[in-house]
C-alpha cells in the first residue's frame, strides 16, 4: 500500500496536517524539571504516603522501623510506594530499616500471589 502513495502526498483528511500541528503546539515542553527536583518531589510524595499509611494504622515511624523484616504492614506500604512513586526498593528498605531490599521485594511479591 505504501508504494502506491507518492512522496509529498497527504493521506487522510484534508485538515489532518493542521490538527496535528495544533497538537504539537499545545503539547507541554519536556525537560523543564531537573532530576534533583523530580527526585525531591517524589521523595516528598513517598513520605506523605508513609505518613498516611501510618496514621491509618495508628502507628509511628519508630514502630514501623522496629517491626520484623518481613512484616505484612511493611510489605503493604512498600507495595503502595512502588505502585505510586518511583522510589527504589533500596530507598524503601533503608527507610523502613528492613535489611536487604531483595527480602522486602520477595515479601511483597509473595503477598501478591
Amino acid at each position: 500500500m505504501a508504494k502506491h502513495i507518492r512522496r509529498g502526498w497527504r493521506f487522510g483528511a484534508e485538515d489532518f496536517l493542521e490538527r496535528l500541528q495544533e497538537k504539537v503546539e499545545l503539547a507541554p515542553e519536556r525537560g523543564n524539571h531537573r532530576p534533583e527536583e523530580v527526585a525531591a518531589s517524589m521523595e516528598a510524595k513517598a513520605n506523605g504516603i508513609i505518613a498516611d499509611e501510618l496514621a491509618a494504622r495508628n502507628l509511628t515511624l519508630r514502630e514501623l522501623e522496629t517491626m520484623k523484616k518481613m512484616h505484612p504492614v511493611k510489605a503493604e506500604i512498600a507495595r503502595r510506594l512502588r505502585k505510586e512513586t518511583t522510589m527504589t526498593w533500596v530507598w524503601i528498605a533503608l527507610r523502613f530499616h528492613d535489611g536487604s531490599p531483595s527480602t522486602l521485594t520477595s515479601t511483597v511479591y509473595q503477598m501478591e500471589l
